[in-house]
């Protein structure tokens, strides 16, 4: 059995550094300001109140006095595009009486929790003192999905203790463009030419029935959660996958109602057994009375090249009296074999191709599409004293719906020449056969001989062939590409002396 643990390390000030700081910040999310109230209707909030907007001194504010007040929850779930740092900034408003109460911002498994009591001046609302607090927080996050939760733990309705927020933002440090995920100096980067990205949300129980949804928050989809998966619930997804050499998984726990900080699941990759110890360090109750829940964001690389995959998850150790846990997002990164290749090492060492394909230099190479020559004939022609014939090279691409190319091949005969013919019966067959006759030039005669070929392309594919000639030789060939361009000769005739 393979064990992993996971930790979730921050600082008071609540900041995380970045082995390279050079990357730009670009602002991905902009709300609540004066002039974008707009983004309001995006947000779910459990108050039951319509209008969900408190100006205070000519500023406006999402929730505040009278609106956001006991027990309030503010959550939003983001997709992000490829990513490996976020910052997050927003204004908070203390408004009024708050005697000892918290206010958590959950971000993932980031949790900052703040704790107020008669702090600052009065501004607006009610009589008691207000206080606004600029938050700044920076942490290394490359998930797809964040999912970003407000609550307070206040005990008075929103006329006596109450609060809001303004110009929140979200700026990301993002990936290089080509990456479709990427870790932290963003150095370890896989593009879409690298891996394949797959999403899973379908998950069954051992009696292969689905696992149903909840949410402990409008807009943040659980699969599983409170009431359906507790400590004894054992979950399993099967799906085929192209190609690969290696997987790489993002997954997104959360756990309710738990009584230690150290849990473990047990994840079974095909018989591979892995034990993941999930350590958190921060707390919250969203889902519950209790505050004892947490997100955990996990990822894990493993190599793997069979064609099915399957993997069960299973509580290993989940304290608690009725613990619960789901699964808020599963990402699968595959990482694909070479183009073309059926079995490989890595993206630079494949072991076997797909058919019509070759192993070549650790890649695959395609074998050429068969030309099989069904119709041949020579004719031997007299030339008038002054015949000069035509003479150019030439090149010919036959579309894929293109099946014969018919091929009339005037050559002129040196006298006391000897003209040799080979042509490939069926080149790139499994049963090659080279064909070779030869024809002798009389003296004192201008002559020439003309041959009739017709060939027939055994595959749908678009070609293309190249004539190369003069007065006494030719050539017929089949131009191909794969890592580089070949060539590979179907006809050639050369004239030699006797």
């Amino acid at each position: 059995m393979i064990q992993v643990k996971f930790y979730i390390f921050f600082t008071l000030n609540f900041h995380f550094i970045l082995l390279n700081s050079q990357v730009e910040w670009e602002k991905y999310y902009n709300a609540f300001n004066d002039n974008n109230m707009s983004e309001i209707e995006f947000w779910s909030q459990n108050t039951g109140i319509q209008n969900l907007i408190y100006s205070c001194e000519d500023k406006k504010m999402f929730g505040g006095y009278g609106i956001f007040g006991s027990k309030t929850i503010v959550s939003k779930q983001f997709i992000l595009p490829p990513h490996f740092k976020i910052k997050i900034k927003l204004d908070f408003w203390k408004l009024d009486s708050w005697d000892g109460e918290f206010i958590q911002i959950i971000s993932d498994e980031i949790v900052y929790q703040q704790k107020y009591i008669g702090e600052g001046s009065q501004i607006c609302g009610n009589q008691f003192n207000d206080f606004i607090v600029e938050f700044d927080y920076t942490f290394l996050h490359n998930s797809e999905i964040l999912n970003f939760v407000m609550r307070d733990t206040l005990d008075e309705n929103g006329y006596n203790e109450s609060w809001g927020i303004r110009n929140f933002l979200i700026f990301i440090q993002k990936c290089p463009n080509s990456c479709i995920i990427c870790h932290e100096d963003a150095n370890e980067c896989y593009t879409q030419d690298q891996a394949d990205h797959f999403k899973n949300n379908k998950w069954q129980n051992l009696q292969s029935i689905p696992i149903s949804s909840t949410q402990c928050v409008q807009g943040i989809n659980i699969i599983g959660g409170y009431e359906i998966l507790d400590k004894f619930s054992v979950i399993n997804s099967k799906f085929s996958v192209s190609p690969h050499y290696q997987i790489r998984i993002q997954i997104q726990f959360i756990l309710i109602d738990i009584e230690s900080l150290n849990n473990s699941f047990d994840f079974d990759f095909d018989g591979e057994i892995v034990n993941f110890q999930l350590s958190t360090k921060s707390q919250f109750s969203i889902c519950s009375k209790n505050p004892q829940e947490s997100f955990n964001n996990l990822e894990y690389a493993m190599n793997h090249a069979k064609e099915e995959m399957s993997i069960t998850i299973k509580p290993k150790s989940l304290e608690g009296a009725r613990p619960f846990w789901g699964i808020l997002s599963f990402n699968l990164l595959i990482f694909k074999c070479p183009k073309n290749c059926q079995k490989c090492v890595n993206q630079d060492i494949c072991l076997l191709c797909i058919d019509e394909w070759v192993v070549e230099n650790n890649y695959c190479n395609r074998l050429q599409n068969p030309f099989k020559v069904i119709y041949f004939s020579i004719q031997q022609v007299f030339y008038p004293v002054n015949f000069q014939p035509q003479v150019f090279n030439q090149s010919i691409i036959l579309k894929k719906i293109e099946t014969f190319l018919n091929l009339n091949i005037s050559i002129s005969c040196n006298q006391n020449y000897l003209i040799q013919i080979r042509y490939v019966l069926c080149h790139s067959c499994k049963n090659k056969i080279t064909i070779n006759s030869k024809y002798v030039c009389e003296r004192n005669k201008i002559q020439g001989i003309v041959l009739n070929i017709k060939l027939k392309k055994l595959m749908i594919t678009s070609e293309e062939v190249l004539i190369k000639r003069n007065n006494t030789n030719y050539e017929l060939i089949q131009i191909f590409y794969n890592n580089e361009m070949k060539q590979e000769k179907i006809i050639e005739i050369i004239q030699k002396v006797i």
